[in-house]
């Protein structure tokens, strides 16, 4: 892979979000969260399912309580386009579409973007969750599933 740039006056933290401690330490001080964190592979969840379900849902959960106790204002949450399922063949999906999950990804993706919902309704921290389809840039690796 590319190495890392990390821009002038950013700060770089390493760590697990599936470990309180190191979340709480990274919520500190901060104002926005742009949660991009995620065991992102589709076969990799069919074949593995407890690792997904671990980082995706509970290491969101973890990041919304400490995003919360911090005081962080938002939460900007990577969904997925996979939450909509196979889709309609040929046709254009809407944001208004019926959610159909159909791996432990997708279910991972919707549960923790549900669990953001959530956390608004309550007034514990402004959520927003955007349901991302494939994305493509620089070190946009072709094998991306």
């Amino acid at each position: 892979g590319q190495p890392q740039r990390i821009p002038e006056g950013a700060e770089l933290i390493v760590g697990d979000l599936t470990r309180p401690d190191a979340v709480r330490g990274a919520c500190k001080g901060v104002d926005v969260i742009f949660h991009q964190a995620a065991i992102r592979s589709v076969p990799k969840s069919v074949d593995n399912p407890l690792p997904v379900e671990e980082t995706n849902i509970r290491g969101t959960l973890n990041l919304l309580e400490a995003a919360t106790n911090a005081s962080v204002e938002r939460l900007v949450y990577a969904s997925s386009s996979s939450v909509y399922g196979g889709g309609r063949s040929g046709e254009p999906q809407h944001e208004s579409d019926p959610v159909d999950p159909r791996s432990p990804y997708a279910v991972s993706k919707l549960s923790a973007e549900q669990f953001c919902r959530v956390w608004t309704l309550l007034e514990r921290i402004e959520t927003v969750s955007l349901r991302y389809f494939n994305v493509y840039g620089p070190g946009q690796r072709p094998d991306s599933t």
